[in-house]
């Protein structure tokens, strides 16, 4: 299961409406998502007029998806999009690519991502995908731009690196650990799903999954670093 949604539909909101507390507004926006089932993995849209309906505020006529941010992000939307065109066209090098996430914008950082580097290429890659995952903000949706990318090819062999994010008791990171596992792991419980971000919550749905990890440490496995 992933999530089709930008920090930047928070942001903006936030914008528009900064009485706001921005983790309600997060919460607010996947409990009211759409489930699409038709996808390879299943993914959650977000419903921008659901969630306003739902914390009763007056949109007064607009559309929500329209709500405008501040004109100095315009210059990061032209940069993303000429980015975007010379990525389509292949005018752009993977080495070019990496040097572009040296821009300001999280914006920017996260079309090279997610757009552009996609997938690790190979085992080196891949470990420098982790080390940008554990020093990116959260905050701006640049770290789960960064492990999503890590699930795409993720092999059997990090088994250990994925359960531990399991402690960060964050909805979209148990969602792709529920997916890492699926991918890799036929005997692994299924961890529900459920869009509800409380760690409370996401504690309680994964308390299966830890006590077949923590058999399987007691078997004697041991995990090979294997690349896929």
């Amino acid at each position: 299961m992933q999530l089709l949604w930008s920090q930047g539909y928070v942001h903006i909101c936030l914008l528009k409406y900064p009485e706001l507390e921005a983790q309600y507004l997060k919460r607010m926006l996947v409990q009211n998502g759409d489930l699409l089932l038709n996808e390879v993995i299943p993914a959650l849209k977000i419903n921008v007029s659901k969630a306003v309906e739902k914390m009763g505020i007056d949109l007064r006529g607009q559309d929500p998806y329209s709500i405008a941010p501040e004109k100095e992000s315009v210059a990061v939307v032209m940069r993303a999009r000429t980015l975007t065109e010379l990525i389509e066209e292949k005018e752009i090098t993977r080495e070019e690519l990496w040097q572009q996430l040296n821009d300001e914008s999280p914006v920017v950082r996260k079309t090279v991502i997610s757009y552009g580097l996609k997938a690790p290429m190979n085992e080196l890659e891949r470990k420098k995908y982790w080390d940008y995952f554990r020093t990116s903000q959260r905050e701006d949706g640049e770290r789960i731009a960064w492990l999503y990318q890590l699930l795409m090819n993720a092999p059997s062999g990090e088994l250990d690196q994925w359960m531990v994010l399991l402690n960060e008791q964050d909805l979209e990171i148990t969602l792709c650990v529920k997916i890492y596992l699926g991918m890799n792991y036929s005997d692994a419980p299924e961890i529900p799903y459920h869009p509800d971000p409380d760690p409370e919550f996401i504690t309680l749905t994964t308390n299966s999954v830890w006590d077949w990890y923590k058999e399987k440490q007691r078997g004697g496995i041991q995990w090979k670093d294997t690349w896929k």
